[in-house]
């Protein structure tokens, strides 16, 4: 699915996914999915250099739960956008609006 965006930057996008994880945990399959196909999305079309990584691990001292994260080299948000980040929506860059 992002394939193409990688390959024209040059980004590398890796994962980096713990043995650790538990077999079975409750979720909402489409939710998780919507959630990191826009974080992921966004990591490749705001990093010009550098790389993308999805992180799947544990939680230490929780049953059955798992952190996912997308970390990258791009230039993040400023103290402004991160608090608005979970409100309403907004577009924090309008210069890549449709």
């Amino acid at each position: 699915m992002f394939r193409a965006a990688k390959k024209k930057q040059h980004i590398p996008l890796m994962s980096d996914i713990s043995t650790e994880l538990p077999r079975f945990v409750k979720g909402d399959p489409t939710r998780l999915r919507q959630v990191l196909i826009n974080l992921i999305g966004n990591a490749i079309k705001f990093t010009d250099e550098g790389e993308v990584i999805i992180t799947a691990e544990p939680v230490p001292k929780k049953d059955n739960m798992i952190r996912l994260s997308v970390h990258d080299t791009g230039p993040g948000l400023t103290a402004e956008h991160q608090a608005n980040l979970f409100s309403a929506f907004t577009q924090a860059d309008s210069s890549t609006t449709r």
